[in-house]
């Protein structure tokens, strides 16, 4: 799936209310919407449910967010206190809230009022209330469901005009099928006017493959660097910071180096050279 490196989103999760068998769904559709710079998942620690998402956090390069205490709402509270913090930094062109919980309409509704993005994910239980306080909401409750069948409901009470409609990108694999004319996507005849061959295709594949591993790394980079907006960061302590707690990002990304990432990552973090005249180091891009 190719994103939208333009529209920067933050994606808080409820995870005692979705299902940890709906992310790789989730962050799909997520990744055509924008690039999710933060992805947080939320659970109360002494109940074990986010045990389930341990798997989809590194996958997904999600940071589990703990709560202390097991009181009622307590998961809820942290997500909204996070949300108008991350609402509040200015960094953030849209919301991505996944849950069915109906005590989000209201946060919703804030961060419309904000002028930004609301986005909403959750079962097609959820409530019209908490339905119509998004910009868009997005039934996810298959497991099994392709990108066609996610439902989705515009708020009534967003203003702005819609987008125009982007061409959607062609799915890699499936353009590569078309091409050689194998797979469930056989096609009798090229389109008038296609002069996309073989190895185009497998390059695009390549291209797209590369993409979305770097992808993986941003959330665990941006954790990493100093919070303040311009701040370097030299190469090196962010590597040491990234083997501390994600030690398999190398193999996970498919990259040989950070450096390798960072380029690939180019529109995201900015390489620089300490005043010494030799130290690499690395900030994150200003808008």
């Amino acid at each position: 799936m190719v994103q939208k490196p333009d529209v920067r989103l933050a994606v808080l999760i409820d995870g005692e209310n979705i299902s940890a068998k709906l992310a790789d769904g989730l962050f799909e559709k997520i990744a055509a919407l924008g690039w999710s710079g933060v992805r947080r998942v939320y659970g109360t620690r002494h109940n074990g449910k986010l045990k389930p998402w341990a798997g989809a956090i590194e996958q997904h390069g999600i940071l589990p967010i703990h709560v202390p205490t097991n009181g009622k709402n307590c998961t809820d509270m942290a997500m909204a206190i996070d949300a108008m913090d991350l609402l509040h930094s200015g960094r953030y062109d849209g919301f991505c809230l996944v849950s069915s919980d109906r005590d989000f309409s209201g946060l919703a509704e804030r961060i419309r009022a904000q002028s930004c993005i609301a986005y909403g994910f959750g079962e097609g239980k959820s409530s019209p209330m908490l339905k119509g306080a998004f910009s868009k909401f997005f039934v996810i409750g298959s497991v099994a469901a392709s990108e066609p069948a996610v439902q989705v409901t515009t708020s009534k009470a967003a203003k702005k005009p819609a987008a125009k409609k982007q061409p959607i990108p062609i799915d890699a694999p499936k353009a590569a099928n078309a091409v050689t004319n194998q797979g469930p996507h056989r096609v009798a005849a090229k389109p008038a006017g296609s002069t996309l061959s073989v190895s185009a295709a497998k390059s695009t594949a390549q291209l797209r493959t590369v993409e979305k591993q770097a992808h993986l790394a941003w959330p665990w980079i941006e954790a990493a660097l100093p919070p303040e907006l311009g701040a370097w960061m030299t190469l090196s302590a962010l590597e040491k910071a990234l083997h501390s707690n994600h030690p398999d990002y190398l193999k996970n990304t498919g990259f040989s180096s950070l450096e390798a990432i960072l380029a690939a990552l180019g529109s995201k973090f900015e390489p620089g050279t300490a005043p010494d005249g030799k130290t690499a180091q690395v900030r994150r891009r200003r808008p």
